[in-house]
């Protein structure tokens, strides 16, 4: 049992090393090639030639990168610039100054060179592996398969997706501030000088435009428009104290106005507001 074990163990390794095959250089061509116990299997015809990862390995020819399989065939016409390999399952490659990325798994481009700046992958909550790309100047979201997970479609600042708490990232349209959801669509529009994720009520989004407050379902409801003085929050009872001109009132959930706001402070409202229990 335990030699059938061995055997499979280095069947599999030959197969995940290119079936034996190892990178050869020339001297009398100068050119690079494979061979496998000591015999050259791929003919010496590239400047430069990387190992094979599985059934593929990148290799440069004329000064550009393309990806070749066990039999030496382009799979990957050799267009790209330059390549990086991130781990064996993709390489990062770039072709007139734009990064794509391929798949050296399966020998396919997983996204073609469209982004306008270098992208690496990392846990983002919500999307599993991801990285933020930009093209035409604004940020979205691929997954580690390069599809585009949240379309480019954002302001490329430093953070273009900053966690908001909850299943939600702010984003920034022209500067203006929203919230996109785990699946990647705008909940809350980017009109906004601040978008927050309310602490007392995680349902709810303290909005904010030319000082004045608003707020929002997290469903992308309006409850209230950006009209009054202060950040709105619901107490346990669904009720929240709202500043309009310095005076005070009372709001629902949905937004009605139960007490107007013509109330001079908090504890003329308060008394107001112990009548509505009754």
């Amino acid at each position: 049992m335990n030699k059938i074990l061995l055997a499979l163990f280095f069947a599999l390794t030959a197969v995940a090393n290119g079936q034996g095959i190892e990178v050869s250089y020339d001297k009398s061509t100068k050119k690079w090639g494979y061979m496998r116990n000591d015999s050259m299997v791929i003919a010496p015809r590239f400047t430069i030639a990387r190992d094979f990862t599985g059934k593929f390995a990148w290799a440069k020819s004329k000064g550009k990168w393309g990806l070749i399989n066990l039999r030496g065939e382009w799979v990957i016409e050799p267009t790209y610039q330059k390549i990086e390999e991130f781990d064996d399952e993709y390489s990062l490659v770039i072709r007139k100054k734009k990064f794509g990325l391929v798949d050296i798994r399966n020998g396919v481009v997983a996204s073609p060179c469209l982004f306008q700046k270098r992208f690496f992958f990392e846990e983002l909550n919500g999307f599993g592996k991801a990285a933020v790309v930009v093209q035409k100047k604004k940020a979205g979201l691929i997954n580690s398969a390069g599809k585009i997970i949240v379309p480019c479609l954002y302001d490329a600042d430093k953070m273009p997706f900053a966690e908001a708490g909850g299943h939600f990232y702010q984003v920034k349209q022209k500067k203006k501030m929203g919230l996109i959801n785990w699946s990647g669509k705008l909940v809350i529009p980017c009109q906004f000088d601040e978008a927050l994720l309310s602490d007392a009520d995680t349902s709810t989004v303290s909005t904010k435009k030319k000082n004045k407050y608003g707020l929002y379902a997290t469903s992308g409801d309006v409850i209230a428009e950006c009209l009054y003085d202060y950040p709105i929050s619901f107490d346990e009872d669904g009720f929240a104290a709202v500043v309009l001109n310095k005076k005070y009132g009372l709001i629902n959930r949905k937004g009605k106005l139960v007490l107007p706001c013509q109330y001079a402070n908090d504890d003329a409202l308060f008394t107001e507001r112990e009548k509505l229990k009754k």
